[in-house]
Order: C-alpha cells, then structure tokens, then sequence
C-alpha cells in the first residue's frame, strides 16, 4: 500500500508582512491523515523539502493563477522531533508584488524535474505503487503587504490550501484546516476515490458506474459525510467534463448535495465556491445532515448515487451511517464508500450493513489486512459498491 503523507503547518506563515521584513518564521510538518503519526524516513536518509514562494494575480477569473518567483530555503527533515522547530524564511522582495497580487508560501518534495511541484498529481502511477510514499505539498493562505491591506501583522492563517492535478484543464482548490479537528481537513480515502472516479470516467470506460452515467437523462447524488467536500467537488468536475467532452450522451443533468454536520459547513462552503468555474454543467450544494436524526424517506425519491469517504473510523455511529445510506438510496442506486482500514474493531461494519439490508462488494483495493508487527491495527484501503438487498 501506498503511504501518503501530507505537508503542513505547525506554524503557519503570517498573514500580512511589512515590506521591510527580511525574514518571517514556520514550523513545518509532515504527517498521516490523521495526523497522529509524523513522517520519519525509514532508511535513515533525510527528506527534502522545499520551501517556495509563489504568486496569485486577480484578475476578475475565479480560476487560481499561481507563478513562482524563488526558491526561499531546502529543510532536511530527519524525523518527528523537527515538527515544532521554526524555520526562518526570507521574504522576496516587495518590488516583484504587485498591487492586485498576492503571496503564498508552498512546501513540497520534488521528484525529478517535475512542473508545479506544488501542485499534487492525483493521476501519478506512484499512488498505485505498493511501498511506496507519496507527499500533498501545501500551500499558505494569502500573505498581504503591510501598508496596502491593512490588517494584524502578527496574525497566522488557521487554513492551509492544496492543489490537486485530476487531469482536467483546472486543478481543484482544497482549502482545510490547520489543526486536529477532523471535519477540517482531507483523507486519504477521499483521494484514493477522486482518483478512481477519475479512470472510470475516462472516455472508453465500461464499468458499472459509466453505464449508470450513460443510461441516466439525469442525475441524482448524494455524499454522506462530506467533510471538506474533495469526492463532491472532484466528481462533479470530472462529470462537468464527461458531459462536455461527450456532447451530451451521458446524463444531462447532474445534481450533487454534499452534506456534513454544520461544524464542516464554513470549509466545505467555501472549497465549493473556489472550485466554481470548473463545474459548468454540475449543481453542486451543501447542506447539513445529521445521520442520526435521518428520517425514513420515500425509496421512489432516493439517490442514483451515494458517496462515502473515511467516515468508518468510529463504530459508534456505524448503524447512523449504514441506516442513512439504505434510507437515501433509490432501490436501483448504487452508493461506494471508500475506506481506509484502520483497526480492529471496523469489522463490525459489516455487521451494520447486513443489519440494515444492505450488501456489499469489494470493487477495489483490498480487504483489510493486519499490520506487521500488530494485533489490532489494519492497513489497506478499499472501495466497496453497496446496494440495497
């Protein structure tokens, strides 16, 4: 399995420099999606991380326009002790930012002589490879110049953005939290179904989910547990391109209702909004919804499709779940719930499922395997297509 790591801040950038300012202070990090391991490399060699500036023009189009300007610094990561360690920064000079202009500070590893490294490739063969590590760089929130913005110059950002590369002329806008709270941020499993959805998309695909899509004059969906919205916001630009690039022989319309419970509601929101311009033919909403006060609702008005990314890690809300999913989808509808295998006791998902009449079928991936040296933790992910028995 594929390890994916993702690059933070411990201390973020401030939000506003003085043009004077030489330097400013981070504290990067390098962790898993739940952010209770951090990175340490596993043959003793240190990790290389860059540390970029960047630039964002407006110009009225609400598609990110990101230039590099320079390099700032490298920082060797050794291992876990360095997460809280400040890194001084220099600012780039004042006179390459312009009045409508912006600056962002990016961390990354780079392969190679890979463009836009700062810019994650959801498509790259390395997420597939078994043994393998995989690094989402991350990108500061906005930095203004003192004295044209206005604002606290001691003020630090409690969000991050990443751009992801989905094969699409625009990469999608994910913004997440700084922090532990786990509505705030993105999970692996999420990336792993953006990535599928990707391929079964593709033009020549014949799998279940192509055939549902080209059957359907329109379309209903529905993700549970949205979070900060990547699965809803990926799908329905890819589906916004499949309609385009199709000349309408797949499904025409498109609806998607993204839905959390209200402390997801302001970054979800918002990841809705910055990725506008790459759904033109997709209506994308979100809305809040508690899984255990879901009510029973007329089958005959259910949801083509569910999506389900990593909301498996608590057993206590499995039969919420398990009871939302058979009471939203339509009897003919399909919902995939992407999972990353954690531990023991998820084995009683399962359990949930059959409970609520709903069966379920591995469609990629892999089951659930214990960890070397580990009586409880799993490892894996997979993703399962559930349908109502």
């Amino acid at each position: 399995m594929t390890a994916i790591y993702h690059l933070s801040f411990n201390k973020a950038p401030p939000l506003q420099v003085n043009g004077n300012d030489q330097f400013i202070s981070i504290a990067p990090s390098i962790h898993n999606d739940l952010r209770e391991d951090v990175y340490s490399p596993q043959d003793g060699e240190p990790l290389s991380i860059t540390v970029a500036w960047l630039i964002e023009s407006h110009n009225g189009n609400k598609a990110r326009q990101l230039e590099f300007i320079e390099e700032a610094c490298k920082i060797s990561w050794l291992d876990g002790s360095q997460a809280y360690k400040n890194v001084q920064v220099k600012v780039p000079p004042a006179k390459l930012i312009g009045k409508n202009q912006d600056l962002h500070l990016a961390l990354y590893v780079k392969a190679g002589e890979q463009e836009k490294a700062w810019q994650f490739d959801l498509l790259s063969d390395k997420i597939s490879q078994s043994n393998n590590t995989v690094f989402v760089p991350a990108l500061s929130a906005p930095i203004k110049i003192k004295g044209r913005n206005g604002g606290m110059a001691d003020s630090r950002s409690r969000t991050l953005s990443r751009l992801f590369d989905i094969g699409l002329e625009e990469p999608i806008i994910m913004e997440e939290q700084i922090g532990f709270d786990l509505e705030g941020h993105l999970w692996d499993a999420a990336l792993h179904m953006a990535r599928w959805l990707h391929f079964q998309l593709n033009k020549g695909s014949r799998s279940f989910l192509s055939q549902m899509l080209h059957e359907k004059p329109s379309l209903q969906v529905l993700e549970l547990g949205a979070g900060t919205g990547f699965v809803s916001i990926a799908l329905s630009a890819l589906l916004s391109d499949s309609i385009t690039q199709s000349d309408g022989e797949i499904a025409r319309r498109a609806s998607i209702l993204a839905t959390d419970l209200m402390p997801a509601m302001e970054v979800l929101q918002q990841n809705i909004d910055h990725n506008e311009s790459s759904r033109k033919k997709v209506d994308l909403q979100a809305a809040v919804l508690d899984w255990e006060e879901l009510k029973k609702d007329s089958k005959e008005d259910g949801y083509d499709l569910i999506f389900v990314a990593d909301c498996t890690y608590n057993p206590a809300y499995f039969d919420a779940l398990c009871h939302a999913i058979q009471s939203s989808l339509h009897p003919e509808g399909i919902c995939l719930l992407a999972k990353k295998h954690r531990h023991i006791d998820e084995g009683s998902l399962w359990d949930s499922m059959k409970k609520n009449r709903l069966s379920y079928e591995l469609v990629h991936g892999c089951e659930a395997t214990l960890a070397e040296d580990s009586s409880h933790a799993f490892t894996g992910w997979g993703l399962y297509k559930i349908q109502s028995m």
